[in-house]
């Protein structure tokens, strides 16, 4: 199974969204991933995140995923 985050939002106008976000990194496991293994190539690219590795191994790796509602 691909590494991947679960985003549950609900709001008033929507009853329930869920998404996943996969992380690039971890291609080989994104690819023996059954929901990853069913979407498009580019909706495998809305959901996967390109991470930023600082150069300082201490500080923390950071990236960015939108959720758009509307």
């Amino acid at each position: 199974m691909g590494r991947h985050i679960h985003f549950r939002i609900d709001t008033k106008e929507f009853k329930r969204l869920t998404t996943q976000c996969y992380f690039s990194e971890y291609g080989e496991d994104n690819a023996k991933d059954g929901v990853y293994q069913r979407l498009s190539s580019k909706d495998r690219q809305l959901v996967t995140v390109q991470l930023d590795k600082p150069t300082d191994e201490a500080q923390p790796w950071s990236g960015t995923f939108n959720i758009v509602i509307g």
